[in-house]
């Protein structure tokens, strides 16, 4: 009885409120509008003066210098990095969209739980193998799992062909 008494005086009190604090605005008058005048485009118009034009200057043919042939090296090292760092950030994008679209599989299968019970166990079944496998591989084997997951062999390559022969390596890349 005492929730009732304190819904009904709650509602009371908001019909209240907002009855008391309505203000009622009247406008009064008009808004002026400005006529267009009939006589607004009739004036003498004076000619735009001319703008100069850019004298052409003949093409320039840079030749490379000193300073550039030391520094090409460095420029075409840089480049290379830069190559190489944006293909090891594709992989890692590609490799993340993979890991998305594996867990998108996964959830989208414990989903269908509720739908086919049988097929779902099964899969989930082959899913858990497969962890315990691959924990039971990288448990024996660390260094040999690391290896074939990460695909180390393509970095120690690289890395070789990099500290025998750095200008090689990019001029390869």
């Amino acid at each position: 009885m005492g929730k009732l008494f304190h819904r009904f005086l709650i509602v009371f009190l908001i019909i209240g409120i907002v009855t008391l604090n309505t203000n009622v605005v009247h406008a009064e008058g008009s808004f002026h509008v400005p006529e267009v005048q009939d006589d607004f485009k009739q004036f003498e118009q004076d000619t735009l003066p001319k703008q100069e034009q850019p004298v052409d200057s003949p093409p320039v043919n840079e030749e490379k210098g000193v300073l550039d042939s030391l520094t090409q090296p460095f420029v075409d090292a840089w480049n290379g990095a830069n190559e190489e760092i944006s293909d090891i950030w594709e992989s890692t994008k590609e490799s993340f969209s993979d890991f998305l679209n594996w867990l998108d599989g996964v959830l989208s299968k414990i989903s269908n739980v509720a739908v086919d019970p049988h097929s779902a166990r099964d899969w989930l079944s082959k899913q858990a193998d497969l962890i315990k496998n691959n924990w039971q591989h990288f448990i024996n084997e660390p260094g040999n799992y690391l290896y074939e997951a990460l695909a180390i062999e393509d970095y120690k390559a690289a890395w070789d062909k990099l500290t025998s022969d750095p200008l090689g390596y990019f001029k390869d890349a």
